[in-house]
């Protein structure tokens, strides 16, 4: 079964999404930036699914740490707001954003998982 990490801090959007992967994937949940890089460092997962806005810091910056530790493990950042610069960033290191509101959502999350 595959495995995706989800980084989010809204409890509600997290348990949702989390209940409706977990009927296809293997889900482990965090809430911020710290507690995903722990997780990562005691499982591994085939697909990271990140909020922009975490309380310690951007899932943007958790893209980035994870470059810097030489980690390359596919990665949707999510976001309520499509901002440009951000879509470009993540875009730079050749992964997706998708908005939290876009109806494939969940297509998206499956089909990167897949991979």
């Amino acid at each position: 079964m595959k495995k995706v990490l989800i980084v989010e801090d809204d409890v509600m959007f997290l348990k949702l999404l989390s209940d409706v992967l977990s009927k296809q994937l293997q889900v482990y949940e965090t809430c911020g930036v710290r507690e995903a890089l722990h997780n990562l460092e005691e499982n591994t997962v085939d697909l990271i699914c990140s909020d922009y806005n975490l309380p310690d810091g951007t899932g943007l910056e958790l893209l980035e740490q994870l470059c810097r530790n030489g980690k390359s493990i596919p990665f949707l950042l999510m976001s309520g707001i499509e901002d440009s610069f951000v879509v470009n960033c993540v875009k730079f290191h050749g992964e997706e954003f998708c908005s939290k509101t876009d109806p494939d959502l969940l297509a998206t999350i499956k089909r990167l998982a897949n991979t």
